[in-house]
């Protein structure tokens, strides 16, 4: 297993566990290094926020962005995402960079991105409610 679909895994589970806790990557101030990124991808491509997130590890900013090539003039949402983009910043001093190409880990990508989702919206607390309640 190569050592990006091993860090792709872990970050799965911690996720899961609530042990990663992300937010909403809105806007390229939350992580200025990715900036060079995120406008090389969003000349041919449109980030999508709502599928888009940040978290923090030591030291460390990583980014994982919703991409989608669709050029129309609605509000892109979730299900609009077409390519999942993880960056990584390792230290303040380095620079951000590409953890995949947009072909590659999309798969595992989606499933984080379903995870952070389930997170950043508490609804697995909601289950957990529900359930409890009846």
């Amino acid at each position: 297993m190569s050592k990006v679909l091993n860090f792709i895994e872990k970050l799965i589970l911690r996720t899961d566990k609530n042990e990663i806790i992300w937010t909403m990557f809105e806007k390229v101030e939350q992580a200025p290094k990715i900036k060079d990124i995120y406008e090389y991808y969003t000349e041919d491509a449109y980030n999508i926020p709502g599928a888009s997130y940040v978290t923090h590890y030591k030291d460390g900013t990583i980014v994982l962005l919703g991409l989608t090539f669709e050029n129309s003039h609605k509000v892109l949402k979730k299900h609009d995402v077409e390519h999942l983009l993880l960056c990584l910043q390792s230290k303040p001093d380095t620079k951000m960079s590409e953890l995949n190409t947009l072909k590659e880990y999309q798969t595992e990508l989606f499933r984080l991105l379903n995870m952070i989702d389930r997170q950043v919206n508490e609804v697995d607390e909601f289950i957990e409610d529900f359930l409890t309640d009846f």
